[in-house]
């Protein structure tokens, strides 16, 4: 490893130290930084030594494996109901690697009440740029949670196990109700139900590689679709870089053979990237790629509606391509998808044509309206 590792200031991990002790219920928040410094199993020893609930930014997802008990969901337009109770209850916070840009952060509103923050980046220009810290560290995010576990440690800091019994009967209450909603049989099919089963067909060794629509966003809601392997997710730069994900997720499967690689994208960025799918056939990289399709700009066309007058230009595909026959051209293996009991039988045998050494699309005709009450919530703060 030829990275050089700033360490943090001992005098601040001490002054971290006893936060940490004043409070009843900490929450860490991991961001991209942590990734990038491979946090992974200091970002885990610090939660469970401590009885610390984790959350992530859509760039700090996959920290943590999202089945583990002290995963709590994701943070900003991203967030669910548990994760959002756990957040709003804080009494301190502690983000480590993340900005809290606007959509982590709900345009700088979400914010615990009375909560006190410690900000950890190994960047001085981040420290205090859109929240004032009452502790700010700078210093490598690996690093930092080694030394503040220790040092928290050996304080005496144990995990409180009335907590951690709290958080476990509101966790598995979560569980339950995405599996209630997940079962959702309407048509066209709801976006929450397509990413439950792609989780289940797909399941562990999955690298999940995202895009940018407003139905394929239900893959960043969890516990609809849950992280089951640390590493494995790829963030289109959250909801800035159409296409970036369709094209991205060969990359990913060149890096990771070993690994399925699922893309979950809309049709409009589908079709940024859509050129590429030759590519993958070329290069012997078996990717999924599954299609949200609602024939639109889904998320352009919601903002248009709610927030521009309504007029509605430029958003709606009147004539579109047929993604099936296309990806058939080009040598992948394809299926559309039009009922629910379709859609695992589909997303099996893309899975087997993977398997078989064939790229895969699944064309899957969805709902444009429903999103989860999070999106609808972020957004009214604009």
């Amino acid at each position: 490893e030829r990275a050089v590792r700033p360490a943090p200031d001992p005098d601040r991990i001490e002054r971290a130290v006893q936060l940490l002790m004043r409070a009843e219920r900490p929450l860490l928040v991991c961001g991209g930084g942590a990734i990038l410094s491979q946090a992974y199993a200091a970002v885990e020893r610090f939660a469970e030594s401590l009885g610390i609930p984790v959350q992530v930014t859509p760039a700090g997802r996959g920290i943590m494996r999202e089945d583990h008990p002290l995963f709590a969901g994701l943070v900003g337009l991203y967030r669910t109901e548990y994760p959002k109770s756990v957040y709003e209850e804080a009494d301190l916070l502690i983000t480590v690697g993340s900005r809290m840009e606007e959509f982590q952060s709900g345009v700088w509103h979400y914010f615990p009440a009375q909560a006190k923050f410690v900000q950890i980046d190994i960047e001085p220009f981040e420290l205090g740029r859109n929240w004032i810290p009452d502790l700010a560290i700078q210093g490598d995010a690996r690093l930092t949670l080694e030394r503040l576990t220790v040092a928290a440690l050996e304080a005496g800091l144990r995990p409180n196990q009335a907590r951690l019994a709290d958080l476990a009967e509101r966790r598995a209450a979560a569980l339950a109700q995405m599996e209630r909603d997940a079962a959702d049989d309407r048509m066209p099919l709801r976006g929450k139900r397509v990413v439950r089963a792609i989780n289940r067909t797909f399941g562990r060794n999955t690298i999940l590689v995202k895009e940018n629509g407003a139905q394929d966003l239900w893959a960043y809601y969890w516990p609809y679709y849950q992280v089951l392997d640390p590493g494995c997710v790829v963030p289109p730069a959250e909801q800035t870089a159409m296409g970036f994900g369709v094209c991205g997720a060969i990359g990913a499967k060149l890096a990771r053979p070993e690994r399925y690689v699922v893309c979950t994208t809309g049709d409009g960025a589908f079709q940024m990237g859509l050129h590429e799918l030759p590519t993958a056939v070329q290069e012997q990289a078996p990717v999924t790629w599954v299609v949200f399709n609602d024939r639109a700009l889904g998320w352009p066309r919601w903002t248009q509606r709610t927030a521009l007058g309504g007029r509605v230009i430029a958003t709606e595909f009147s004539v579109t391509f047929d993604f099936t026959a296309v990806a058939r051209a080009a040598g992948c293996w394809a299926e559309r998808v039009e009922r629910p009991d379709e859609l695992e039988p589909a997303l099996e045998r893309a899975r087997r044509a993977n398997d078989a050494g064939q790229p895969a699309v699944v064309d899957v005709q969805v709902d444009s309206e429903e999103h989860h009450p999070g999106f609808d919530e972020s957004h009214r703060l604009r």
